[in-house]
């Protein structure tokens, strides 16, 4: 099953990726995976928003077997990297840490756009 929108850049954009995820493939997998591929689209999404420029495309596939892969993309061209934390209480700079932590795998493309794609395992 694919599932892609394509969200304007605002505050709110995690939110309605979460929400319109939710809607259309919620039932679909366990409640742990489930969770972490929120998490993981999320702090992508929240990325996006407030470093990227224009629209924000959000992918996910499920496939039958239960592993996800998905992405993120949009234009802009602000490094993706995890940034070091100092442990400070302001919460920023934890996003790729998150998504490093859940994914299996994630990795950054460019061509034009920068695309933040990922994979979770099937449980």
């Amino acid at each position: 099953m694919r599932f892609e929108v394509n969200l304007s850049r605002a505050e709110a954009s995690a939110r309605e990726a979460r929400d319109l995820i939710d809607q259309e493939i919620g039932d679909r997998m366990p409640a742990v995976s489930f969770f972490d591929l929120l998490t993981i689209v999320n702090e992508l999404v929240s990325n996006a928003a407030r470093f990227g420029e224009g629209e924000i495309l959000v992918c996910v596939d499920l496939g039958s077997d239960g592993a996800v892969s998905g992405a993120v993309e949009n234009i802009g061209s602000a490094a993706v990297e995890p940034s070091s934390w100092s442990g400070g209480t302001e919460g920023h700079g934890l996003g790729l840490r998150i998504v490093d932590a859940l994914a299996d795998r994630w990795w950054v493309e460019r061509n034009g756009t920068t695309r933040v794609a990922f994979t979770l395992e099937a449980d």
